[in-house]
């Protein structure tokens, strides 16, 4: 069962140490980030997000009680009480590390201080408090995390919360490192029925994950079943090729070593090779290290079965060094970390092992040789830790000693001789573990010395990598900052809206500094027409900037050739030229690139309005019938060859708005309960605004939008244009 052990230690790796040594990249990311934000409730989820890097990663209270007064204060101006309610737990707790002299066990002040802010929700209060604690026992003293861990479920049981998971997944992690699995099982089983009916199919794969694990550390065939179903529906329903080659990896080792299903290994360790090469992006070396590991035990294993026929068993022997020689290349760079040392170790112990079944004695000898050198490292790492312990025990015995000489001294009053014996032994003593204690010392300092040159080291490394990382991200936000100037002096026309309307105005908020949705306009002196559409293309970000250039181009190319032609037609040819830029002969899949699109043409001179639309709708204000919905077509610009638009005809009165827009401004999450604006919303808001000078409305939808966001992110590229007929 070694290859669960080398899982464990991968997980204590990506969990524990990896976000420990990353934490001064994340400070400086997220202090980069704060210097350029005014929004107050980014500047609260940045601050709280420092604080808590301050507390986990790097144990520095003061600077973390610094940063949480900070995300207190501009949650509370934000108005968003779930982070108000998060910061105070993470704010009050640092002030009884630092200052309460009750110890960490004691929540009494820190529950009734929160309780003046939320009387309603002392148990949650409590349960959030006790997994706080919890986090930062579990990793030096598993029985407390645990007893943290079972007081704050029951608090969240009397909160009223049904959702038990994530509570439960670091119980079930307490367990799985007492070796309790019979326990991880009777968490997991329930959730499995739970996830199903409520389609949480992540949750449900994670716990398949889970119970694989916990069965093949008891040794029980069941597990078989479950990694299959894990590996499996990770990868038909998430694409997560990491998670199928991790269950396979364990998997396979199970089959080989308990089973002896040498054949089913193979077919296996195949399909693994396969998804590795048909892969797209790289996966983690240890992953990789591990399947070739696999396959080299699977072919040394089989030497059992082929014993009586050289031929077979030196090929098998040759098959088996070569994918130990693939595993250990895989992980030369990870040598240095303590974790992979008894990987490396194993695989130089199956190397020696293979060279000695084809009486090649030098090479086994070699290799031996360096699993021995990579043993010592271990077993050193070891007695440092052992030393430590004895140090500990020594401060004991010493004090137990100290007693015992105080206790025999009154004894020995009667007799000196007696009493001079006893001095002498007691002198010894005291020599000889002073002696002891000065040998521990120096072997201490010296390890200490030593470690402390390592992580100087690693240190500078660190370091001078985050400048390196820091000047890249700076010349990436350089080229999207001028891409973002380019697409505004080629796309905006506000100069072009001012010259022939006298009221309007325009919103237009891209996701990223560069975005997908843009608006167009073109005026006939002839005709006295003036053309506007709004246009939300496929993508935002750099990939929909380029759709805006191009559907641009295409609008600019369309007018040239025909200056009066009719909004229906226009967008037909713009239909048609754009599905063929993108579906040529040199393509052989059909492109899902295009837009959605409102075009309008007002003629000025007799006030009317032709009008038609692929899935943009026209919503229009008349004073006397309030915010309307005009209908458009339902078919997208570029995904149909040929596609006739319907076209429309409306009179225009004086005072009339025209609100053309994308989906961005309804399809924006947020709100107490974090749902979609929806446009039904945004046709009410109008309706209460409408009658307001445009600008005000302006200002109005803009801090709507805003508040309604929060903290959350921007889901998509924003562009309302709206019109006033004067």
């Amino acid at each position: 069962m070694i290859m669960y052990k080398k899982w464990f230690i991968i997980f204590v790796i990506v969990f524990i140490i990896i976000p420990k040594n990353s934490a001064q990249t994340n400070i400086d990311s997220l202090k980069i980030e704060l210097s350029k934000t005014n929004n107050t409730s980014k500047k609260a989820d940045i601050c709280f997000k420092l604080g808590r890097v301050y507390l986990i990663n790097k144990s520095d209270f003061e600077k973390a009680l610094a940063f949480y007064s900070k995300a207190e204060l501009n949650a509370r101006l934000a108005h968003n009480d779930t982070l108000f309610l998060e910061t105070l737990i993470n704010k009050y707790y640092c002030f009884a590390r630092l200052y309460s002299t009750e110890g960490i066990d004691s929540n009494t002040k820190l529950i009734q201080k929160l309780s003046t802010y939320f009387p309603q929700k002392n148990n949650r209060l409590n349960a959030k408090y006790y997994v706080l604690i919890g986090d930062e026992a579990a990793d030096s003293d598993i029985q407390k995390g645990l007893n943290y861990y079972l007081e704050a479920k029951k608090y969240f049981i009397l909160a009223g919360v049904k959702n038990l998971f994530a509570i439960d997944q670091r119980l079930i992690r307490i367990y799985q490192r007492s070796n309790e699995y019979r326990k991880t099982l009777s968490i997991l089983k329930p959730f499995v029925t739970q996830f199903k009916e409520r389609k949480l199919y992540k949750d449900l794969n994670q716990v398949y994950h889970n119970i694989a694990v916990a069965y093949y550390n008891l040794e029980n065939d069941s597990c078989i079943f479950y990694f299959n179903e894990s590996a499996n529906f990770a990868l038909s329903n998430f694409g997560d090729t990491a998670t199928f080659l991790s269950d396979n990896v364990l998997l396979i080792d199970y089959l080989i070593i308990n089973k002896q299903k040498f054949g089913e290994a193979e077919m296996r360790l195949a399909n693994c090779k396969r998804i590795i090469k048909a892969f797209s992006k790289p996966l983690d070396k240890i992953t990789i290290s591990n399947i070739y590991g696999l396959s080299g035990d699977l072919f040394k294993n089989k030497t059992s079965l082929t014993s009586g026929d050289l031929t077979s068993t030196k090929e098998n022997i040759k098959q088996a060094i070569d994918y130990y020689r693939l595993a250990l290349n895989q992980l030369k760079t990870t040598e240095g970390l303590i974790s992979e040392r008894s990987n490396i170790q194993i695989l130089y112990t199956s190397l020696s092992d293979c060279y000695v079944k084809i009486n090649q004695a030098d090479s086994a000898l070699f290799y031996y040789k360096k699993a021995i050198a990579i043993n010592d490292t271990i077993t050193k790492t070891q007695n440092d830790k052992a030393s430590k312990e004895l140090l500990a025990k020594y401060e004991t015995e010493k004090k137990d000693t100290e007693i015992n000489l105080l206790n025999e001294k009154n004894k020995v009053f009667d007799s000196e001789s007696k009493q001079n014996k006893l001095i002498i032994l007691g002198a010894i003593i005291i020599a000889g573990l002073s002696m002891i204690s000065l040998f521990i010392f120096i072997n201490r300092y010296r390890i200490k010395k030593k470690a402390n040159d390592i992580l100087q080291v690693q240190k500078n490394i660190i370091t001078q990598t985050n400048k390196e990382l820091i000047k890249r991200n700076n010349l990436i936000q350089e080229s999207i900052d001028y891409a973002a100037i380019i697409q505004q002096s080629i796309l905006h026309n506000e100069l072009v809206l001012s010259k022939n309307l006298n009221d309007f105005f325009v919103i237009n908020n891209p996701k990223e500094a560069v975005g997908g949705d843009f608006y167009w306009v073109h005026t006939s002196e002839v005709t006295n027409n003036i053309y506007i559409a709004v246009a939300d293309c496929t993508g935002h970000g750099v990939p929909g900037s380029l759709m805006t250039l191009l559907c641009n181009n295409v609008f600019n190319q369309i007018i040239d050739k025909e200056p009066d032609i009719t909004v229906s037609n226009f967008l037909s040819i713009a239909n048609k030229k754009i599905y063929n830029s993108f579906n040529t002969d040199k393509t052989s899949q059909k492109s899902t690139n295009g837009m959605n699109v409102l075009l309008v043409c007002i003629n000025k001179t007799n006030n009317t309005l032709t009008y038609a639309g692929a899935k943009n709708a026209l919503l229009i204000t008349k004073m006397s019938n309030g915010v309307q919905e005009l209908k458009v077509d339902l078919y997208s610009i570029g995904y149909l060859p040929e596609f006739t638009f319907t076209e429309y005809t409306t009179v225009l009165n004086k005072d009339d708005v025209l609100y053309l827009t994308t989906d961005g401004f309804a399809d924006q999450v947020g709100g107490l309960e974090n749902k979609k604006f929806l446009k039904l919303n945004l046709i009410k808001h109008l309706k209460a605004i409408y009658h307001l000078p445009m600008a005000q409305q302006k200002i109005e939808l803009r801090n709507t939008f805003i508040n309604w966001k929060g903290a959350n992110e921007q889901k998509d590229d924003v562009c309302l244009l709206a019109v006033k007929i004067t």
